[in-house]
């Protein structure tokens, strides 16, 4: 291998050419990048752990150790010493139950754990979830297989007895995946790496100012591949679904930086899925509309449709719904169509650890394709959906002593997560990357005792989910439209502006349909 870069580092420098040194740099420079974004693209699963105290108990000026006692029976606790270590989800996915091959665990040399607390939980209910099992030996800790959402950490603080002059921590496990990493020497290697990165980026300015010189000078000469986005001089907006817009504005802002010089200029106005059909269904309408779910043939009424990607959705209640309920909050379909039926009015009657506090149901209004899906999926058997109740109570609050169940109606994505995170008892739904941000006292619930997740195989068994379809009005075959080029560039895996569409959309947590992995899920629920 030494010999063939050898001999093809003579050659280049042999021509004495520039063009030929520039090649050699830039390619130094794209192999650096390229080993970095597989090491990071590995790390999209990774457990953290950072060792931040790891140390005998006792004042060192007189070399002894304190006495502390056991709280249960009294005895001395022998040559007590104390390790604290964090543990933190460090990748950009969830840790989901079945990701774990062989369990986390935390092994402490000869030393011996005598009491163990979980603390500084990011959020709190962490403390409650991760509490570990001691090993058979007494001198290791097991975590249970939780769910853990990505930078979510915690905090483990372990009083061990006996040979203090041991100062072993060792962390183990196995991630489908992934990688359980030590924080510090991680830190270490980042360092290095934009060290390096930076140090060959700033060598490499003047040799990228010359062979953008070259690229411009060739560039008309070569060909278009096929399915290469086109930049259509016009303006255009994108419309639709607000469930979606967290995946199509990174999209929409990646194809206007691409197609600047070319006076192509992409708006977004997201609402709902209803309003843009409405908008883009006027004559002559050069926008797209993203819609959650596939229109029906009358619906669609000449309009031409592409699938896009998979949104995936969660039930969310607000955080005081708990109550005195430890764990995630887990309800079945059908619980949930009985809350929407009016059959629950508090949430004691689902379970008698929630809060004693009314049920308030937080929706969608009837043009959202949120709204359709979950009137489909989950109130419905999927292929019949099943309307919520047509009663809307202003300001979420219900006539005193309603017979019937009220719906507080929220017109955008955004505004529904707002007003569950604000209402005590509040329950409702949102496309789950959108929920996974929202506010702490937002919660997603686990429906049928599973989450949302990228897996294919629990998309399978997970039923609240959809396809986002783009939709736009058909041109003539001999005209060239920006909203359908636009729609191309949505849909295919070609690069722009540094990154893919795909890319973006996978990033955003709406897995794309154009790839091999999830085009048959995207056909089965057309």
């Amino acid at each position: 291998m030494t010999g063939v870069r050898d001999a093809a580092l003579e050659a280049l420098l042999g021509q004495g050419s520039a063009l030929s040194l520039i090649l050699l740099l830039a390619a130094s420079v794209g192999w650096g990048l390229y080993k970095e974004a597989r090491d990071r693209r590995a790390r999209r699963k990774a457990v953290s752990y950072n060792v931040l105290f790891n140390s005998p108990l006792g004042p060192p000026e007189t070399g002894r150790l304190i006495e502390l006692r056991d709280r249960e029976d009294g005895t001395v606790i022998e040559e007590p010493s104390m390790a604290v270590i964090r543990i933190t989800n460090a990748g950009s996915r969830d840790i989901r139950e079945f990701d774990y091959q062989r369990p986390i665990h935390i092994s402490f040399g000869r030393r011996r754990v005598q009491l163990i607390d979980v603390t500084d939980g990011h959020p709190a209910d962490l403390e409650e979830v991760f509490v570990p099992e001691v090993g058979p030996e007494g001198t290791s800790l097991l975590l249970p297989r939780a769910h853990f959402n990505a930078k979510y950490r915690f905090k483990l603080l372990v009083l061990l007895s006996g040979h203090p002059d041991d100062g072993t921590v060792k962390v183990g496990g196995l991630l489908r995946g992934g990688d359980i990493v030590n924080a510090r020497v991680q830190d270490q290697r980042s360092r290095i790496w934009r060290w390096r990165i930076g140090t060959a980026g700033v060598a490499s300015l003047a040799a990228g100012a010359l062979i953008m010189v070259i690229l411009a000078q060739t560039a008309d000469l070569r060909p278009t591949r096929p399915g290469d986005p086109t930049c259509v001089e016009g303006t255009a907006e994108v419309v639709g679904s607000s469930a979606f817009r967290s995946a199509a504005i990174p999209a929409i802002d990646a194809y206007n930086t691409f197609c600047a010089e070319a006076g192509a200029r992409l708006k977004a106005d997201f609402v709902d899925s209803g309003d843009g059909i409405r908008r883009v269904g006027r004559p002559g309408s050069p926008d797209v509309a993203l819609h959650d779910g596939r229109l029906g043939e009358e619906q669609r009424n000449g309009l031409r449709e592409r699938a896009v990607a998979i949104v995936p959705f969660s039930v969310v209640v607000n955080a005081a719904v708990r109550g005195g309920a430890t764990g995630p909050v887990t309800l079945s379909r059908d619980q949930i169509r009985s809350i929407f039926a009016g059959e629950h009015r508090n949430w004691r009657e689902i379970d008698p650890d929630y809060a004693d506090t009314a049920i308030v149901l937080v929706t969608r209004t009837s043009r959202s394709g949120s709204r359709g899906a979950f009137e489909r999926y989950v109130l419905g058997d999927g292929d019949v959906p099943r309307p919520q109740p047509a009663l809307t109570a202003p300001n979420c609050v219900p006539p005193a002593g309603a017979a019937h169940p009220y719906l507080c109606e929220m017109t955008t994505t955004g505004d529904l997560l707002k007003r569950v995170a604000e209402v005590e008892g509040a329950i409702g739904y949102a496309d789950t990357p959108q929920a996974r941000n929202a506010d702490d006292n937002v919660l997603e619930v686990r429906l049928d005792g599973l989450s949302p997740s990228a897996d294919p195989e629990v998309l399978r068994r997970y039923p609240f989910w959809t396809v986002e379809y783009a939709y736009y009005r058909s041109v003539p075959a001999e005209a060239r439209s920006l909203a359908a080029q636009f729609v191309t560039y949505l849909s295919d895996d070609v690069p722009a502006a540094g990154t893919t569409p795909a890319r973006l959309l996978d990033q955003a947590g709406y897995p794309p349909c154009d790839s091999a992995t999830y085009r048959e899920l995207c056909r089965e629920r057309s």
